[in-house]
């Protein structure tokens, strides 16, 4: 009884399973299997959960950008039923739009950043030529590589290469074979431990929006912080206002204790507010200077700061320069990898392959 259920799964738990939340390692099988990329990669340690039909994605690990959001809905709301009816009547109609039009960009931003591709590039591209023996996961050799015991790997697929820079003479890039994608990364890519991917132009892994910061959602990263660090400075000046119009003399409060009892949401509002600005703008701070020497954070951690001489060739030692390239004028590029599109037999980039040794 149980095998017929297995066998005949129900219409809305293949929605759930494959489509709403769908996780590659517990796929259902319909149809003679899925057919879809994000259905079928086979790669081992698979991180992602993939939402809507591959539309968006998370990391299977603390949900904490759900907290991120959750604190950021419940600021908007404290303000839209405290606040904005009191400023609307009592000072400007533009207060509460200001305040709705900052809040909408940062909360889209968010999203943004914490569900699309940050710039993960495809695995298994290039293996290497020599007769090294590969297996996968039930000892088979795969098909194409030698039966004879295992030749060791050229010594260039674990060091750190460097490539002259267009512009500079003396110093120029490094690129890095990573032997667990098998790829050879693009200058500034890194290898993400927690999404277990290589990602271009990586700058971290952001537990907060529980995603990879890169290339394809850096933007939408400062874009989130900036806006996120301007509605909570607004609603900070606005409860600070709200709450200490006793002292005009239109009001009929007459102490800060009447005004605090007779507006207890706007306090708890302020307190919010004044508590989710500390972390975020301690975050724009450290991006602002990033950005105006266009370095990404793993530059400066593994580069800049052990090493005082360590020459930047991406910087175009120009602020605004910088500044337009990393907030507004770099493109986003495209996908490496599309995740919607229809799967294909024999795929190397979705099979599972052990990491070079």
């Amino acid at each position: 009884m149980s095998d017929s259920k297995n066998a005949n799964p129900k219409w809305w738990h293949i929605l759930i399973t494959n489509w709403i939340i769908a996780d590659p390692n517990y796929m259902l099988e319909v149809n003679g299997g899925p057919s879809r990329n994000y259905q079928v990669q086979k790669y081992s340690n698979m991180k992602h959960l993939y939402l809507f039909g591959g539309r968006l994605r998370t990391v299977k690990q603390l949900p904490l950008n759900l907290i991120v959001g959750g604190l950021m809905i419940l600021l908007g709301i404290l303000f839209w039923i405290f606040e904005a009816s009191w400023f609307w009547h009592k000072l400007s109609p533009a207060i509460p739009i200001v305040f709705s039009y900052c809040w909408f960009i940062s909360f889209t931003m968010f999203i943004k950043a914490a569900t699309s591709d940050p710039g993960i590039l495809p695995r298994n591209m290039h293996l290497p030529n020599y007769p090294t023996r590969i297996k996968d996961e039930d000892d088979k050799t795969i098909e194409g590589s030698s039966s004879d015991p295992i030749v060791a790997n050229p010594d260039e697929y674990f060091n750190t290469i460097t490539l002259p820079y267009y512009d500079d003479k003396y110093n120029g890039v490094n690129v890095k074979y990573c032997t667990t994608c098998h790829i050879w990364r693009p200058p500034r890519s890194s290898h993400c431990g927690v999404c277990n991917v290589c990602v271009v132009n990586h700058d971290h892994h952001c537990i907060y929006i529980n995603n990879c910061v890169g290339l394809r959602n850096y933007k939408y990263f400062l874009w989130f912080v900036l806006f996120t660090v301007i509605s909570n400075i607004y609603v900070t000046v606005t409860t600070f206002v709200h709450i200490f119009h006793y002292l005009s003399t239109d009001s009929n409060l007459k102490s800060f204790k009447h005004s605090i009892e007779t507006y207890p949401g706007t306090f708890v509002t302020l307190i919010l507010s004044i508590l989710t600005l500390i972390y975020p703008l301690s975050i724009l701070i450290i991006h602002i200077c990033l950005t105006s020497q266009n370095l990404t954070t793993r530059e400066y951690l593994n580069n800049v700061r052990p090493n005082k001489n360590f020459v930047h060739v991406f910087d175009t030692h120009s602020m605004l320069k910088n500044f337009y390239i990393t907030w507004i004028g770099r493109s986003r590029g495209v996908s490496s990898f599309r995740l919607r599109d229809q799967s294909m037999a024999g795929d190397i980039r979705l099979e599972n392959l052990p990491p070079l040794e």
